[in-house]
């Protein structure tokens, strides 16, 4: 005995009427095994209470909305070229190359071997300076 293989209008048919016994149709008839182990999710999709997310969650995988419409179509490789050239990707190469620039040279340039050191106090700033502590060390 060999198994037969099913042609592609067969696999096709048995889709169909899968998708249409999913939604509720009774007149489909399907494999009965197949038919017990979904039985629960038939009954669910096809309550009339479904709320609004449920169907579109649900028309959603049975029409197949997850698949690009020429998802078997082999794209070109002049496409696949053209796809990567942009001006902005050659623009944020140019940037990278700047800043790896930048850091690799930062100390060639005047003043990069020197730290660059900050008073602690600076004076003609806002902050006005707090004795509260030394005030209650007194007391």
């Amino acid at each position: 005995l060999k198994l037969r293989k099913k042609t592609e209008k067969e696999k096709k048919k048995e889709e169909e009427d899968y998708l249409e016994w999913l939604k509720g149709n009774p007149e489909v008839k399907v494999d009965q095994n197949l038919a017990k182990d979904m039985s629960s999710l038939q009954d669910y999709w096809s309550n009339p209470l479904l709320d609004v997310d449920e169907k579109f969650l649900r028309d959603f995988i049975l029409n197949k909305g997850y698949m690009e419409p020429d998802a078997d179509r082999i794209p070109t490789y002049d496409e696949i070229v053209a796809e990567h050239h942009d001006s902005e990707d050659e623009d944020a190469v140019e940037e990278q190359e700047e800043f790896e620039r930048k850091y690799n040279f930062r100390f060639e340039e005047p003043g990069g071997t020197e730290l660059v050191s900050y008073p602690r106090d600076i004076p003609g700033s806002l902050r006005q300076e707090s004795d509260l502590r030394k005030r209650k060390r007194k007391e």
